[in-house]
């Protein structure tokens, strides 16, 4: 075999070692000891124990095939495991972990190069109640507004997590009309930020400065 190809795929199974050890960190290995109650939920049971290889197996190939921004990849990782650490039975984090792997298969299998991805801040830092937004340009006339907050995973279906979804164009992206609510906001838009603005105070859960992941 070709040297330059042995070196290659040597590089890249370290990569992906080390990879997966960062980005996991905080994720139960049932290979090794374990520590925590959520650990031990997850590694004496089964199917949870299955799920959470294939969540593992999703990111990576998320991570090597998707054109979604390898840092909001890192990021929205990190915010899911602490959602669904907070899950209080095994249902909970059985949905969570169905749910999870549809998400990345989603990242891998739609292009994602006409996406815009932004995550609102709070004190110069990632709001502790993760919420992003993606505009997607459907055509040259038409994009798409979407929005994900994750509450509790503890929470009635319906309140569990929260969305925002609207239409615009080019041209209008300054003031949105929330499908999901009828939530009307006035959107500031620089290079790299995005400010939701809403005179409702029913309307507030996604109000808020959002920086772009590019």
């Amino acid at each position: 075999m070709n040297s330059h190809l042995l070196i290659s795929r040597f590089f890249s199974m370290v990569c992906l070692a080390l990879l997966q050890q960062h980005v996991f960190a905080g994720m139960p290995d049932c290979e090794k000891k374990l520590s925590g109650a959520f650990d031990q939920k997850v590694c004496s049971h089964q199917e949870l124990k299955d799920l959470n290889q294939q969540i593992r197996e999703k990111y990576l190939n998320a991570q090597l095939m998707s054109n979604a921004p390898l840092k909001l990849l890192e990021t929205s990782n990190r915010a899911w495991e602490k959602y669904v650490k907070s899950c209080k039975s095994v249902q909970c984090i059985h949905r969570e972990f169905e749910q999870r792997i549809d998400d990345l298969t989603f990242f891998t299998t739609i292009n994602q190069s006409l996406t815009q991805h932004y995550i609102r801040y709070k004190s110069a830092a990632i709001d502790s109640q993760m919420t992003h937004i993606q505009l997607q340009q459907l055509d040259k006339n038409r994009i798409k507004i979407e929005g994900i907050q994750y509450r509790s995973p503890n929470n009635s279906e319906a309140t569990r997590i929260a969305y925002l979804r609207s239409y615009s164009s080019p041209d209008h992206l300054t003031d949105i009309t929330d499908l999901e609510n009828k939530c009307i906001y006035s959107l500031i838009r620089t290079d790299h930020t995005l400010e939701f603005q809403s005179e409702d105070p029913k309307c507030q859960r996604f109000v808020g400065l959002y920086k772009l992941y590019d």
